[in-house]
């Protein structure tokens, strides 16, 4: 066996579910069905059992999924065990962000990080939040800022933000009539959503909520925000998106081919924050003080985007 059998094991183990256990390790579902059938084959048991709709860890699965975790957890402090040995100057500080955030957002924190860091390297990365949650639980990151929900016990939390939403439309649309839209005004319309793999928590929730008080929701197949706006540029469909102020991909609907309103529902938005190992935060110093300097940064709450 080998890591990536018990990486692929874990995740199956926490989400019971082959889809929502390959978006968190930023796979698709059959490299992990596949993984996890060479371990069962190698330990000569089955480790779940697959209904039609429902995946259940037998005794054996059960029995191991704390042990495969508590590997993984000593594999990640590796790395911390690593750094903490470095002389400090040449200690180098992992962030990452997911590439969806509104570029001035991150940056700030981005600035927080070097301040706090400085005179050491700072080592940037811009991944999808699924693929930056899992570098932090595997300790290749030491924190990194992502849309949440994120529900992982090693895995600690702090909001930061919570980013309110635009209705986004062809410009000849009906809507473009009222200065701010209603849920109320969407229950006859088709909202189109991005792909939920790069980020599976926070617009399964999204999707869950507009399926609830809206009724009719699209999800596509691509999470590009170009390739959303041809399809409501080519169709009658809606989508949410971020203020294209705030810059981004968000930008792409700052075309005269569409119209924004801001929609009518501070309850619906996607929320923002930062994570990292509490392991890390309590085990190296530098993570620590990472830490500290945002829980002073945002001490009064998350902002409101």
């Amino acid at each position: 066996m080998d890591v990536h059998h018990l990486r692929c094991f874990d995740a199956v183990a926490r989400e019971l579910h082959f889809g929502n256990a390959a978006a968190r390790l930023h796979l698709t579902p059959s490299p992990v069905s596949r993984a996890v059938k060479e371990l069962e084959r190698e330990l000569g048991v089955d480790l779940f059992v697959r209904k039609h709709h429902e995946i259940v860890l037998t005794p054996a699965g059960v029995a191991l999924a704390p042990r495969a975790r508590a590997v993984l957890a000593d594999i990640a402090d590796m790395a911390l065990i690593a750094q903490s040995t470095a002389p400090d100057r040449a200690r180098v500080v992992r962030v990452g962000g997911s590439f969806h955030l509104p570029p001035t957002y991150f940056d700030e924190f981005l600035e927080l990080a070097q301040g706090v860091a400085a005179p050491r390297v700072v080592d940037v990365v811009s991944h999808p939040s699924a693929q930056l949650v899992s570098s932090v639980e595997q300790g290749e990151l030491d924190i990194a800022m992502v849309y949440l929900p994120v529900d992982i016990p090693e895995i600690s939390v702090l909001e930061t933000a919570r980013l309110s939403f635009w209705v986004a439309m062809k410009s000849d649309d009906p809507l473009t009539a009222e200065e701010r839209v209603a849920l109320a005004d969407l229950r006859d319309r088709t909202v189109a959503i991005a792909s939920a793999r790069s980020q599976p928590a926070a617009v399964n929730g999204l999707s869950e909520r507009l399926r609830r008080e809206v009724g009719a929701v699209r999800h596509l197949d691509d999470t590009d925000m170009m390739s959303i706006a041809n399809h409501v540029r080519r169709s009658d469909d809606l989508t949410l998106s971020l203020d294209p102020a705030m810059g981004g991909t968000s930008r792409v609907f700052d075309d005269a081919a569409f119209a924004l309103r801001p929609l009518d529902e501070p309850s619906i938005h996607f929320s923002v924050g930062l994570v990292w190992r509490t392991s890390a935060a309590a085990g190296d110093r530098l993570v620590d003080s990472l830490v500290e300097a945002a829980r002073t940064r945002w001490c009064s709450g998350p902002d409101s985007l």
